[in-house]
């Protein structure tokens, strides 16, 4: 399976990225990786519930930004 991103979203973590950078790059980036990085672990059946749920369900964790 595959992540697909829409033109929406793809236009929305740019411009999330974008507003941080301003003040802080190094924030941006982690932001960005996050978000991401939770995105793609919806498509791991081991996260995403697998074979044994057939009911769509998600849990997404995000730790606390530290600026």
């Amino acid at each position: 399976m595959r992540l697909r991103w829409t033109a929406p979203a793809a236009q929305d973590l740019y411009n999330i990225t974008r507003y941080i950078r301003r003040d802080n790059p190094t924030a941006a980036r982690g932001v960005a990786k996050t978000i991401y990085d939770g995105c793609e672990s919806l498509i791991d059946p081991r996260i995403a519930g697998g074979r044994a749920n057939r009911q769509a369900h998600a849990s997404w964790c995000f730790l606390p930004c530290h600026t």
